[in-house]
């Protein structure tokens, strides 16, 4: 868990904390609650069709769109966490597709008008007070199907990409995807060509409970879980994935609660709008950066420092800030690093996959140091083995927390193990030889060089042929033999 400072380091504007998401939710619901329950005087019936239609079109419009941008950097990237937040998406986009078409008045019959008494499921099909047997029940089933897929993607977007689940998933991604953004759409297409199936499901009440709440928790889980990845990151893409779901939350309570054509039902309809628009947003942002638009696959810039700026998203400089502020050394030394290793990559002739790779993992190789106190990070002077063992951990804590955050897998390698040495000497896990990946050897040794030439709190600052002074010490002969040059 980081600190309490550290999140304030994140968090310059305390007004970011939990309770404005909290707020985003309790808004709404409290102008629903109050037309329902308080002022129902203040609650009239605007029933419209044709404006249902076109409302709900716009917003299975908008979620085609983010699921098949948030797809597309999945599959680019080989994440599978933005996988499942585009899944989520294109689940919700198709159900709401159905959820249009199927308006009662406008394409398909009419139901019967309920009386107020009647909730806002019963026009579709989950309801407290059904009795007309010949209520279109599509609308409703498609709303709750939708939610409730979109809630489930939501959940398992949160799994780390670094897990046996993403692992596994990850090269599957383009035959899943396909299809069931297939068995979506062609669930769609069949159950408009015969609606009559969905009589055979339950209608009771106590069916809307079962499926409504746990969907409700879902969101609100997953909201919890996207804003803690906000704060320690500050992608944007991630904090207005909190604000969606916490919206969708309460879009969901308000389905179970609300009475169709009142001004409190159109309320979830609205707020359902926001919660994709918000990401659409966000995503749009995100894609207007240089590194996502071309998605490193046109020529790569042959000057290092571009490479670099183009691979430093704003959630990656966040953390790259915060680590320096923590530990006034790492001023630098991040981007220093990184710039070494990606020259050495190039000369070894790496592809512009590990390339990118490489420059994104080495930025936050040190991201770990946030948990580190500072009396051990800054200490003026050699460190005592027990304070050694703690900031030792640092790799450990790193990867923990970029598993958290959506770390591609290849990056989390570089995080935990670019203080590995070729004799085994090195830590956390004390890996060997070959057993070390390829991408942290190569940030094993620039940033042992760097380190040997920058100043820290307990030595000052040595030169530029310090290293080849040291090669007959243990830190040079641990480092690979083949890349490691004593001059």
């Amino acid at each position: 868990m980081l600190r309490a400072d550290l999140m304030a380091a994140l968090e310059p504007n305390r007004g970011t904390s939990a309770r404005r998401l909290l707020l985003a939710a309790a808004l709404p619901l409290a102008v629903f609650e109050f037309l329902v329950r308080a002022a129902p005087h203040l609650d009239p019936v605007l029933q419209s069709p044709r404006g249902h239609f076109f409302v709900v079109s716009a917003v299975a419009l908008a979620a085609t769109f983010l699921a098949v941008a948030v797809a597309t950097a999945a599959l680019r990237h080989r994440n599978a966490q933005v996988f499942c937040l585009a899944m989520g998406f294109m689940s919700l986009a198709a159900l709401v597709t159905l959820h249009a078409l199927s308006t009662p008045g406008f394409l398909m019959a009419a139901s019967p008008v309920p009386n107020p008494s009647q909730k806002a499921v019963y026009y579709g099909y989950y309801s407290s007070h059904a009795s007309h047997a010949s209520a279109n029940p599509l609308p409703g089933v498609s709303e709750q199907v939708g939610l409730t897929l979109a809630a489930a993607w939501l959940v398992l977007s949160l799994v780390p990409t670094s897990s046996g689940f993403g692992l596994r998933l990850a090269p599957r991604m383009g035959l899943l995807g396909w299809g069931w953004t297939a068995a979506l759409f062609g669930g769609v297409a069949t159950t408009l060509w015969n609606p009559h199936w969905i009589q055979a499901l339950p209608s009771s009440p106590w069916w809307s409970r079962t499926v409504g709440v746990p969907t409700a928790l879902a969101f609100a889980a997953s909201a919890w879980g996207y804003w803690r990845a906000y704060k320690a990151s500050h992608s944007l893409p991630q904090g207005a994935t909190a604000y969606a779901a916490i919206w969708l939350a309460a879009v969901q309570w308000m389905t179970l609660e609300g009475t169709v054509w009142r001004l409190s039902w159109w309320l979830h309809h609205v707020l359902q709008a926001a919660a994709v628009l918000v990401v659409v947003a966000a995503v749009a942002r995100e894609y207007a950066q240089p590194t996502v638009r071309a998605g490193w696959l046109r020529p790569l810039p042959s000057e290092p420092e571009a490479l670099v700026r183009a691979a430093a998203t704003e959630s990656t400089r966040a953390l790259v800030a915060a680590t320096e502020l923590r530990d006034p050394y790492t001023a630098g030394h991040s981007r220093r690093v990184t710039l070494a290793a990606l020259q050495l990559g190039q000369a070894m002739g790496l592809p512009p996959r590990a390339l990118e790779v490489l420059v994104r993992g080495t930025l936050v190789h040190d991201v770990g140091k946030l948990e580190v106190p500072d009396a051990v990070l800054n200490k003026p002077g050699p460190l005592t083995p027990e304070e050694r063992r703690v900031v030792q951990r640092h790799p450990v804590a790193g990867y923990e927390l970029g598993a958290r955050l959506g770390f591609l897998p290849e990056e989390l390698v570089i995080v935990r193990h670019h203080h590995e040495r070729w004799d085994g000497t090195g830590y956390p896990d004390g890996l060997k030889g070959q057993q070390i990946p390829l991408l942290a050897r190569i940030v094993a040794v620039v940033d042992v060089y760097d380190a040997l030439t920058s100043d820290r709190a307990y030595r000052r600052l040595g030169r530029p042929r310090k290293p080849a002074h040291t090669c007959g010490n243990a830190p040079a002969r641990s480092l690979t033999p083949r890349w490691w040059r004593c001059g």
